[in-house]
Formats: C-alpha cells, structure tokens, sequence
C-alpha cells in the first residue's frame, strides 16, 4: 500500500513540473484552434516597400509584429489575419504578393504554403497655403477652375503639393482687370501654377475712367467730349467745374451727386451716364474754367481723371440805338450786335433790374461797360453809337 501511495504522488509532481496545468491546456487548445496539429509548417514573410512608415501585425495570433518581427512560421492549415497600422505621416498603397490584395488595412489568408506578403507606404506629400490678394481701386473677382477659391469672399486654400491650380480673374461693373503679380502669375490672362511651395497671388483692378477730355468753345458756350477707354463699362460719372485759380473740389465717397452740387470752389455741371462722352456747358461768363471728370464704382468709390481747360473769352460787340432816338442813353432798346445779330434789351428791365454803362463819352459814340443787374453774365465790353447803319427800330 505505501508503494502505491508513492507512486501516485511521484507522478503529480512530475506533471506539475512540466506546467501540465489546466491554463497551458486551455492557451494549447485555442492554438490549436488556428493552427491545426501538424507536423509540416510554413513561414509567412512579411516586406514594407516604399517610403511611408506603419506596423503590419498577425492580429488573431502571436507572433509577427512588423516593426521589427517580419518572419514567423506556422503549422499547415493556419489561418492568419494581418493587419496594417499606418501612422499618421503616410498612405497605405495596398498589399502584393502571395494571398493579399487590395487597399483594406486587413487580409485573412492560409497557410497551406510559404508566403511572401508585400505592403505598401508612400508618404503623406506636403501641402502648401495659396493666398489671393486684391490691389487698386476697382472690383473683381478670382475664382479656381475647381472653385474651391472663390475671391470675393474665399481667398485662401491649401493644396497638396504638385498640385496644379488655374485662376481666373473677373473685373466687377465699371471696372478692369489690370493684371497679375506675385509667384507664378503674371499678365492678363489666366493663371495657372503648379504648388511647390506656398504662394501669395495678387490680382490688381482698376476702376475704369475717361482717359481724354477735350473741349470746344462757341461763343459762351463749352462743348466736352471725352474718351471711355476702349469702350469699357463705365458706371456712372459727374463733371465739375471750377474757376482757374480756385481750388478744385473732390466728390466724397459713399455720396451721390446731383447738377449744381456745390464741391467747395466746383460746382458740379453733369451726372449721368458716362457712355454718352459729350455735354454742353452753357451760358458761361469769361473766365477760364478748369473740368475734370470723376467716375465711381457701384460701391460709391470716386476716381479723378481727365482735366480739361477752356476759356470764354470777352466778345467785342456793338451796342446801338436806332435814328429815332436821341442821345443821352439809355434809350428805351437798346440793341446788342455782334457781327451782323442784334440782341434786344429793354430799357427799363423788369425784375428790377438795370442796364449800367460805364466808359468814356466820345459825343456821336459812348466805349465801355455795358451789362444787365439781372442778367450778370452778360458783361461785355460794348461801343455805343449813336446812328450809323444797319439800325433796327425799337
């Protein structure tokens, strides 16, 4: 009995020893699950090609951990689940060789063979900030052939590099497209860059103005003529007129302006459409005047150009009184000539006002001043006879 005894304690201890345990026997058979006894293994290489970084590992058993374990040999019949874990500096390209394919980050194959499984990395390219900026006085637009710009309001976007990025630019109403500056771009048509690095583009408008003022004068009468330049799209003008000598005024932004609006010294002479590039100013004193004229944008932003002297000149006119009357002046009409027309003022003007003469008195002929209190502008140096021909009765 005691031999027995001996016996049954010496072959517990001996299981014990080589961990005969009921967890290895549990770790054994979860193994075995996967991997199916037998006597014939084969080896699953794991290669990383390109030049992204990321771990491939066995994820439904141990062994590869790729990284650094690539290599790891199984029992024939075993299935394997790898997976990819890429970091965040690169792409996964996808998987080639012996059993995997595609771009999914896992792959299930079976080991009834040695297999050599590839898996790709590229990393991330490098982006880089495309940065629009407008310059000058007018309105535009820029826009990308892909509008993920859109300059009126988004004017900034980053691309990866390589990428190639075309632009276009649109002048608002009343306004030009002046031309590129900045890397990559220049002239006026459309830009088109290639992003190796990051960027700043300028689009530059201008707000389109008569370029060419000229005048004409007849009489007390000054005829304006300007040039729209090369027929672009004006949005509105105003023509002012000031006094040689007297400072000129400046329209304000943000205002609009009507005939006869007073610009300190200037008054304005004409609002309207500039396509129309002529206007008439009339009934003027002698003087010599200077124009100039000013266009705005639809923001209301006014824009100087094209200054434009004339002069009305004194014209030399002869005042006289027909036979039937009789020195001293004033006679009841008095008839203003120049050349051969004769303009008729009465005497005693209404709206009480007067005729006032001022010069010498030479008996048959009077030189001078003459001019009407509620006409002012006509102020003329007169000859004032007495007789003579070409009368006309009043």
């Amino acid at each position: 009995m005691c031999n027995f005894l001996k016996l049954f304690i010496l072959l517990c201890c001996f299981e014990n020893f080589f961990g005969c345990t009921d967890e290895t026997k549990e770790n054994d058979e979860s193994k075995a699950a996967n991997q199916p006894e037998s006597t014939v293994t084969y080896k699953l290489t794991i290669q990383k090609t390109g030049t992204g970084t990321a771990t491939i590992k066995s994820n439904n058993l141990p062994g590869i951990s790729c990284g650094t374990d690539c290599e790891e040999s199984y029992s024939e019949g075993t299935t394997v689940t790898l997976e990819v874990v890429v970091d965040s500096n690169s792409i996964f390209d996808g998987w080639s060789g012996e059993g995997c394919s595609g771009t999914a980050t896992t792959c299930t194959l079976t080991m009834d063979q040695a297999r050599t499984v590839k898996a790709g990395f590229s990393a991330k390219p490098d982006t880089y900030a495309l940065t629009i900026n407008k310059s000058g006085n007018g309105k535009g637009t820029v826009s990308s052939a892909t509008m993920d710009i859109d300059c009126g309001s988004d004017c900034g976007e980053t691309y990866t590099q390589g990428t190639v990025v075309t632009l276009t630019a649109t002048a608002a109403k009343g306004s030009s497209f002046a031309g590129w500056s900045g890397e990559g771009c220049s002239g006026t048509d459309k830009c088109v860059l290639t992003l190796s690095h990051a960027a700043d583009i300028t689009a530059g408008f201008s707000l389109n103005v008569a370029t060419a003022l000229s005048a004409t004068v007849i009489a007390q009468n000054i005829t304006l003529t300007w040039k729209n330049p090369s027929n672009r799209d004006l949005t509105a003008s105003i023509v002012t007129r000031t006094p040689m000598g007297k400072t000129p005024g400046m329209p304000e932004n943000g205002k609009i302006y009507s005939v006869a609006s007073d610009l300190g010294d200037s008054t304005v002479v004409y609002v309207g459409d500039p396509s129309s590039l002529a206007f008439v100013d009339h009934d003027l004193v002698p003087d010599t005047y200077v124009y100039q004229i000013w266009t705005r944008d639809d923001a209301l932003n006014w824009q100087g150009s094209a200054l434009q002297t004339a002069t009305i000149v004194s014209p030399t006119l002869v005042l006289e009184q027909p036979t039937e009357f009789i020195a001293p002046m004033p006679p009841k009409t008095v008839w203003l000539r120049g050349g051969n027309r004769f303009f008729g003022y009465p005497a005693e003007p209404e709206e009480g006002g007067a005729f006032v003469t001022t010069g010498e008195d030479l008996g048959t002929r009077y030189l001078g001043q003459f001019y009407s209190t509620w006409d002012p502008r006509h102020n003329y140096p007169v000859e004032v006879r007495f007789g003579g021909d070409n009368q006309q009765k009043a």
